[in-house]
């Protein structure tokens, strides 16, 4: 545990040197926040899309901030795999296992951070806006955005073995598209056909929103998205581990 924690402290140095993580981390979801409450307002009370208000925007936002750690963590890993730091320290005392959560860990405590952050911002805009967010449900909501948040650091360890440093940033592009557009954070993905729906159904990214969603408003099922988040995060961490044994450091 001692050299997990070192090796952690190593990567929450290199994250807080890079001006981009408190943008697109901790700037970018109250920009997103602010933006789509002043077009709700804009449009008139109960008119506007139901996404739009803020008991919905808030949890989508968070999910689609969150998809952003993704690619922080790719180019953290991918970075450190272009210079050989990986590689030494493969000769080092430290398992396998341990150089994973080092790097997992503070990515968790980021991502914790950042979905409070945009809870609290949510909540200002929310009583704007004349809702008023119930604090326990603020709480499960950041309970359960941990399995999220692994799911997102997870596809980031995975590209940043399986791609270049060049290659892993696109590759996250396309799963941040798809969390947008497949997550129903700006649209009901129900109505958008049968087709879409189930494409949305198939992917984690809806049932993640849902999560948050039913967790915040303390109201309907939140058992069954919250087994398929954390399904999905064993597999694809999962994976992320076999490619750290045969793919970072090669077979031993």
């Amino acid at each position: 545990m001692r050299r997990i924690i070192a090796y952690a402290g190593k990567c929450v140095k290199e994250i807080l040197r890079d001006p981009l993580s408190y943008i697109f981390l901790l700037g970018f979801p109250v920009m997103m926040l602010l933006l789509m409450t002043l077009v709700n307002r804009s449009i008139g009370s109960g008119y506007g899309p139901s996404m739009f208000k803020p008991e919905n925007l808030t949890p989508g936002i968070v999910i689609f901030s969150l998809s952003f750690t993704m690619l922080l963590a790719a180019l953290t890993v991918s970075r450190d795999r272009g210079t050989s730091f990986v590689l030494r320290l493969g000769a080092s005392p430290m398992k396998r296992s341990e150089f994973l959560w080092g790097y997992t860990l503070p990515f968790i405590a980021i991502s914790l951070l950042q979905t409070v952050i945009t809870f609290i911002f949510g909540a200002l805009m929310g009583l704007w806006s004349g809702y008023t967010f119930s604090f326990p449900g603020i709480l499960l909501a950041v309970a359960c955005s941990i399995p999220c948040s692994l799911v997102f650091i997870a596809f980031g360890m995975i590209f940043s073995i399986v791609f270049s440093e060049k290659a892993a940033p696109p590759a996250c592009s396309v799963i941040i598209s798809l969390t947008g557009i497949l997550g129903g954070i700006w649209m009901d993905t129900e109505k958008a056909g049968a087709a879409f729906a189930w494409i949305s159904r198939a992917l984690p990214f809806s049932h993640m929103v849902n999560l948050l969603r039913r967790a915040t408003s303390l109201s309907g099922d939140a058992v069954v998205p919250l087994l398929i988040t954390c399904g999905y995060a064993v597999a694809l961490f999962a994976v992320a581990a076999l490619l750290f044994r045969y793919r970072l450091f090669g077979k031993s």
